[in-house]
């Protein structure tokens, strides 16, 4: 394991933990089922937040802004079954858009590679 840091968010505990047990080989991951837990949790370390667009008190896309207010530079993908919002993801300070139900892991571990890890993607080639 790596010593890079995922904070994954979402409300739907059960995926956080298949999402823990997928990345876990490869990051820390750090997992909270709300906004307010994953503010709590976010620390300046944080290689990449994963963020789920519909959850309860706070959407994704707002607390992908607060995240990046206070983490500059912490990049942000927000993730969402509601596919219609991925041009108002491109319109935030998120870097990218995942599809649920997110059942290709392979897929969504190349896309978190290519933001945590661009040169092993690139020798891979």
């Amino acid at each position: 394991m790596t010593n890079k840091k995922i904070l994954i968010v979402d409300d739907d505990t059960a995926l956080l933990t298949l999402f823990q047990m997928v990345l876990g080989a490869e990051y820390e991951v750090i997992t909270a089922a709300s906004g307010t837990t994953a503010m709590r949790k976010a620390s300046e370390n944080l290689e990449l937040a994963l963020i789920d667009y519909n959850m309860p008190g706070i959407n994704g896309i707002n607390l992908a802004e607060k995240l990046h207010f206070r983490f500059p530079n912490l990049k942000i993908m927000i993730m969402s079954g509601v596919w219609h919002i991925e041009k108002e993801v491109s319109n935030t300070s998120a870097i990218g858009f995942i599809r649920k139900p997110c059942m290709d892991f392979d897929d969504i571990l190349n896309k978190i590679l290519q933001v945590t890890n661009p040169a092993v993607l690139a020798g891979a080639r």
